[in-house]
Order: C-alpha cells, then structure tokens, then sequence
C-alpha cells in the first residue's frame, strides 16, 4: 500500500511540474530553443514584421533578455522548490528518468546522424553540462554542431526542423508567418 501511495504522489507532483513548466515551454516562439536564440529569433522576426528602428530593437531585445531570464529564474526556483518536496528515493527516481531520457535523446542522435563512438561522447558531455531542461538551447545546439561533419550537421537541423514543425510553432508549413491582427509577436 505505502509504495503504490508513494508512486501516486511522485505521480501527481510530476504531473504537476510537467504543468507549471509547460507555459514556460509554450512562452513563445522558437519555444524549444534556448533564451538567447529566442531573443534573436524574435527579434528578428519582429524587426522584418513591424520595420523597427535600431533604438526600438535596442529597448525590445532588452525587454526579450530580462524575460528570458525570468524564466529561467522561475524554472530554477520550481526544480528547488518541488526538490524540497520530494523524498530523496524521488529525487532519485527522477534523476535516473532524466539519465535514461538522455541516453535515449543521444541513441536516437546516434542513429539518425551515423555519429562515431568520439561524437557520441561529445554530444553526452555538451548535453549532460546543459542540464535535462536545456538540452535544445541554442548553445548546445552549437556546440554539438561543432562536433559533427557538415553533412550531419545539415541533418541535424533538418530534425530540429521537422520536430519544430511537430510543435506547431509560427514558421510551421501550413501556419501564417506574418502576425494577424490578433496574434501577440
């Protein structure tokens, strides 16, 4: 009885930090990314959409970095804060989930890249140092790109590309690229 009551609540506070950081994970555009690539994605897209001027993209990017780091700040406080929830079997309980999701991540790299057993070590060190919620920033990104042939690294967008599209996000075929009237940038 006590372990399938200790499974139901490690159940429910991962259902509940899977909700507190999904509307960090749908904030915005470029979403899977990281803050700084989302910042310059942003305002990119904002400069070409709305003709900015360089103060105005000065004053916006400042107002896109301290957002971004918001988040994350808020990201970090919630992982704190439901860690002095969990028991210390939970805590490891999900840092071996997070271990087998990142192993997972790396056999899937692996297999669609055709990456060495070199490469397949650098990209678990790039992605180990950028933490479980980090794995797609913009920086790890980068840094696994530097480790890769060309043309692995053209597949490699090319999948972060196609789960983009997945996700539905602004640049998806089939989804308008100009704000409408009621879309928020």
């Amino acid at each position: 009885m006590t372990t399938h009551s200790n499974k139901q609540n490690l159940t429910s506070v991962l259902l509940i930090a899977g909700m507190l950081a999904a509307p960090l994970a749908l904030a915005g555009p470029g979403k899977a990314w990281g803050p700084s690539q989302d910042v310059d994605q942003r305002l990119a897209r904002m400069s070409e959409q709305l003709d900015l001027s360089s103060a105005q993209q000065d004053e916006i990017r400042a107002i896109l970095e301290d957002q971004a780091t918001q988040r994350t700040l808020m990201r970090e406080t919630m992982h704190t804060r439901i860690d002095a929830v969990l028991t210390p079997a939970q805590q490891d309980l999900i840092a071996e989930q997070q271990a087998a999701r990142l192993e997972r991540r790396i056999g899937q790299l692996a297999r669609r890249l055709d990456l060495s057993p070199t490469q397949i070590e650098q990209v678990r060190d790039i992605m180990q140092a950028h933490g479980p919620s980090d794995m797609t920033s913009g920086d790890a990104r980068a840094q696994i790109k530097a480790v890769l042939t060309e043309p692995q690294a053209q597949a490699f967008e090319r999948i972060g590309m196609k789960s983009k599209s997945k996700r539905g996000g602004p640049d998806a075929p089939g989804r308008p690229s100009k704000p409408r009237g009621d879309q928020v940038l």
